[in-house]
């Protein structure tokens, strides 16, 4: 009953003070729910880095993976919202786990406070470079003439859910391979594993410079600055479609208003710094802009209601 008490007065002291963290110089704990080299983890340790510097308040990254990226956004949501445990996820854990799980370990909108968004990209459809398929006509042409036979890995529900949508759209058929994470996904498709990737660039920029993987499309509307050379899907000749991923911060639900504007400001501005600028340019990722926490909030909200109707319109059944 006294320890029950004792943490309500000290929410209480901490919502009225200002930034209690960056004041004194205490650590923010950034949780990200994927491995490290992953797209978030990357993105992540790149802001992490910038208000560090900033700020001179510690940014730390914290990786929990596993569960479809339960394990680290439940572990967010239980903790206190006081500014010093936040949680760096994105549409996957936010949005699309709602419609592929029946059951979840935290509720992505009552559990969590929305902070800012961070940015968002297209993914690419990529396989290994040694697979007799050099454009999405190709590969579609593999996989029909072997059902079944071709493998899908994905390291996340966001990229679980492209490559289904993907299938449906095409008419094909593949074995579903999930991963732990996005980066074991990759690191099988490297040593033929797997067939079959979707994934952001950030996490297979190397492997396709050094060319151990090709890219066959972009999941968006448009090219990637970065990957000029890749056609959309849509110009592949699937119509309409049209996915990306994008990235965002949390605080744990109970964060006061006033707090989480401030996070806001902090975080808006070390996304405005060159070294992140820069991270995004190369990375062909589009920020958000300016965006209070209950714009963000609505974004949010509308992100769920759009990919609750390509999930219907791909009669893709939660688990």
């Amino acid at each position: 009953m006294k320890s029950s008490i004792t943490r309500r007065l000290t929410l209480a002291i901490v919502a009225a003070l200002p930034f209690a963290a960056a004041q004194a110089n205490e650590p923010i704990r950034l949780i990200v729910p994927f491995g490290p080299g992953s797209g978030t983890d990357l993105i992540a340790r790149t802001l992490a880095k910038a208000v560090t510097d900033e700020t001179g308040t510690p940014v730390i990254v914290d990786n929990r993976p596993g569960g479809e990226g339960f394990i680290g956004s439940r572990a967010a949501a239980s903790a206190v919202p006081d500014g010093r445990t936040l949680l760096m996820a994105g549409s996957s854990t936010q949005v699309v786990n709602v419609h592929l799980f029946k059951k979840m370990p935290y509720d992505p909108v009552k559990d969590f406070v929305p902070v800012t968004p961070i940015a968002r990209t297209s993914m690419l459809l990529t396989v290994n470079a040694d697979l007799a398929a050099k454009s999405t006509a190709e590969l579609v042409q593999l996989a029909k003439a072997k059902p079944g036979v071709l493998s899908l890995g994905s390291g996340s529900a966001t990229t679980r859910l492209v490559g289904q949508f993907f299938l449906q759209k095409a008419g094909i058929k593949m074995l579903d391979v999930p991963y732990k994470t996005p980066a074991l996904a990759v690191t099988d498709l490297i040593g033929n594993q797997v067939n079959v990737v979707f994934i952001d660039l950030p996490t297979v920029a190397g492997h396709l410079q050094s060319g151990k993987l090709r890219a066959l499309a972009v999941t968006g509307r448009q090219r990637m600055q970065a990957q000029p050379e890749v056609p959309t899907l849509q110009e592949s000749g699937l119509k309409d479609f049209d996915i990306t991923a994008w990235y965002g911060i949390w605080a744990p639900a109970g964060t006061p208003p006033a707090l989480a504007s401030q996070l806001n400001a902090m975080f808006s501005k070390a996304m405005a710094s060159t070294p992140v600028r820069t991270f995004f340019s190369n990375a062909s990722m589009e920020t958000f802009g300016a965006m209070t926490p209950e714009q963000f909030q609505q974004f949010q909200a509308d992100e769920t209601a759009k990919i609750g109707h390509i999930v219907r319109a791909a009669g893709i059944e939660a688990q």
